[in-house]
């Protein structure tokens, strides 16, 4: 099984390259993006069935669709750390569970971005399933 969860753009305050260094500020980004994204998984597990506890990840694809500078694979990853615990909090499942996770990004021209930065969180439970999507998006990158 396969929940594809696409996330909103991440707040300055939780950006690890441009966030501000404010405890309480980031405090609030975090808990707003957990809410977030307790919402969005809601969202993708009423839409494919599952039920609070039914589905427990082990491998985890962010796609990072971005314009303007790089952004490296690490920071990507801290970035969406509120959002993944969010989703991880309302599928009741654990993120320590996560085996193998990885990241791509797709460089976009400014008449293609419809943000700065969108990202999707794509969440497996089957290991062939993973690879095999993750197979499919090295080819589409490599066209």
């Amino acid at each position: 099984m396969m929940l594809v969860i696409d996330l909103p753009p991440v707040p300055r305050e939780l950006d690890v390259n441009h966030g501000k260094r404010d405890g309480r500020a980031r405090a609030g980004a975090v808990k707003m993006a957990r809410g977030q994204a307790r919402v969005l998984a809601l969202r993708a597990m009423q839409e494919a069935g599952v039920k609070r506890g039914e589905f427990h990840p082990r491998f985890v694809y962010l796609v990072t669709f971005w314009r303007g500078h790089r952004v490296d694979y690490d920071n990507r990853l801290a970035n969406v750390k509120a959002y993944q615990d969010g989703i991880f909090d309302m599928l009741g499942a654990d993120d320590n569970e996560v085996c193998t996770g990885c990241s791509s990004v797709v460089h976009l021209d400014k008449e293609h971005a419809r943000f700065h930065l969108s990202m999707s969180l794509m969440l497996f439970d089957n290991r062939d399933e993973f690879l095999e999507i993750l197979a499919k998006m090295e080819v589409q990158h490599a066209e």
